[in-house]
């Protein structure tokens, strides 16, 4: 099964893990877009344009959103997991890299190449805090307290 033209893709292992059963969503970098795949039958069901250079993916915790890190565009892009439609793309300070949402669906942690971790309010779909990191991280996951 053919992807996209580039050797590298981006594989939200967190959100394959809860959704197996129905969906894998795959940021193609080269290509600014995502694939929608359906694990059953392991075929593309569909394609989403997103941001320049889509680094980072990961899924709401009830299925309903879709959230992608655009590196080359500095944007996080909001997709309707029904639609399969971007519903907004969201300006973040720096090159973001991963994304993560929180398991109550109320904030998206995205990390950036600018050492910056961007907080979006995924009701409003607004940055609601930049925190300064010391360094530049690669990833973020969010971990409810007492459920590592």
């Amino acid at each position: 099964m053919t992807l996209c033209n580039y050797y590298e893709i981006y594989v939200d292992f967190a959100s394959l893990r809860r959704w197996a059963r129905t969906r894998v969503y795959v940021a193609n970098e080269n290509s600014s877009n995502i694939s929608i795949i359906d694990a059953a039958s392991k075929t593309v069901i569909g394609t989403v344009g997103v941001g320049s250079a889509p680094s980072g993916i990961t899924i709401s915790s009830d299925g309903s959103r879709i959230y992608v890190a655009n590196q080359g565009s500095g944007s996080v892009t909001v997709i309707d997991a029904a639609s399969q439609s971007v519903v907004t793309t969201v300006s973040v300070s720096g090159a973001p890299l991963s994304v993560a949402a929180s398991p109550d669906g109320s904030r998206i942690y995205v990390t950036t190449q600018s050492s910056q971790l961007v907080v979006i309010n995924a009701l409003t779909n607004t940055v609601t805090a930049n925190v300064t990191l010391s360094v530049v991280a690669q990833d973020v996951v969010h971990v409810e307290q007492g459920r590592a």
